[in-house]
């Protein structure tokens, strides 16, 4: 059907365009120019009926859902995730409670990463979130357990120089160490 009416849509601009750079196309039409514009009018006319009930014929109570599947390591962590505060200016407490909810997601799909790459309980993932001992990447770690971790001055020095943010960068930190460690189990998997 789809084709049929690309066919004849196809056919009418081509007739609109040829009545555009010679308009004595349409003297040689049998119809004339009316004939072209009741053909045109009947085309829209049945597009716009097409699309009215395409619209109208969906249930509302019963929407088209995806179907449930295992979710694939991509889905699980992506390296380029957004983990900037929004853009703009605004209070410390607001910033603060961005990086929370940021905090909290990753938190969630690092639990995940070492529930089924390591075969932890959540418990235990949590836990060795909390004291670092998930990973040899000191920063990552920060990430979820900041109180362990003095960044050296070195470090800091080029957070400052480069205004990168130490949560970014730890979280950045984190994300890759999550993604080694997926790609790791992948690997071993395949």
């Amino acid at each position: 059907m789809n084709r049929v009416l690309l066919g004849i849509g196809v056919l009418a601009v081509l007739a609109g365009l040829g009545a555009i750079i010679d308009p004595d196309v349409l003297a040689t039409m049998p119809s004339g120019p009316s004939g072209l514009i009741a053909v045109i009018g009947v085309l829209s006319l049945l597009e716009a009926v097409r699309a009215a009930h395409s619209r109208y014929a969906r249930s509302v109570e019963e929407p088209s859902l995806p179907h449930p599947e295992r979710r694939l390591a991509s889905s699980v962590l992506e390296p380029d995730v957004d983990v900037r505060p929004s853009v703009g200016r605004r209070s410390r407490h607001a910033i603060a409670a961005e990086h929370d909810r940021i905090r909290d997601r990753l938190t969630e799909t690092a639990v995940g990463v070492l529930v089924r790459c390591d075969g932890d309980t959540p418990e235990r993932a949590r836990q060795r979130l909390r004291t670092g001992s998930w990973t040899d990447d000191p920063e990552a770690a920060a990430f979820f357990a900041p109180d362990g971790y003095r960044q050296p001055l070195s470090e800091r020095l080029g957070t400052l120089l480069t205004r990168t943010d130490a949560f970014q960068a730890r979280a950045h930190s984190a994300i890759a160490a999550l993604s080694e460690r997926m790609e790791d189990q992948t690997r071993g998997d395949g």
